[in-house]
């Protein structure tokens, strides 16, 4: 079993406070360039997704210059919840997802993470199991905020945390038996 890095939330790439995190994440994989997969899977959409990635934002650069300069060889993976049923079973992004040392589940909606990597009877998408695979093998799957309560045995649905429930009862269970409350009080929808 590899490494399950649960981030509480705040963590942006592009923090100097948080090279620590980011250290241990690269030592995690085993240093060298390692090829990290960035999912953005909590957006609702995939122009969000691949700008995020790749547009430099003047205040928070990109995820892809971001975390080159963190050591990482970042991973482009295109999924976000309108474009979910084109790309979570598709083999060619499973096979890039398999290539990568590790995955990184950025923050957003906990649902969206949900929606995107279970497919709608609620079985595991290719990319879903790409992600379990990267653990059995010795790799590192790390989230923060929403990617890491995704990771969890509930994750809470649209709306306001304090009336948020299970839908469908669509769970990721990458974790048994874990709970975490992080976001309980403060995940307001966007």
């Amino acid at each position: 079993m590899g490494t399950i890095l649960l981030i509480g939330g705040g963590v942006a790439s592009s923090d100097p406070d948080k090279k620590r995190l980011f250290e241990y994440m690269h030592q995690a994989l085993g240093g060298g360039k390692p090829k990290l997969a960035i999912l953005s899977s909590s957006r609702k959409d995939a122009q969000t997704v691949y700008d995020h990635f790749y547009k430099a934002d003047s205040e928070l650069g990109s995820f892809e210059i971001n975390y080159r300069a963190l050591g990482f060889e970042p991973v482009f993976i295109p999924l976000a919840v309108d474009n979910a049923d084109l790309v979570k079973n598709n083999p060619v992004w499973e096979k890039v997802l398999l290539e990568c040392d590790g995955a990184y589940l950025q923050g957003g909606s906990q649902f969206n993470h949900i929606k995107s990597l279970l497919n709608r009877d609620g079985s595991p998408s290719l990319l879903l199991e790409a992600l379990r695979a990267i653990l059995n093998r010795g790799g590192m799957v790390a989230g923060t905020s929403a990617g890491m309560a995704a990771m969890g045995d509930v994750a809470f649905g649209e709306g306001t945390s304090i009336g948020a429930q299970k839908a469908n009862g669509m769970e990721w269970r990458s974790v048994p038996e874990l709970f975490d409350d992080e976001t309980f009080l403060t995940n307001f929808p966007d």
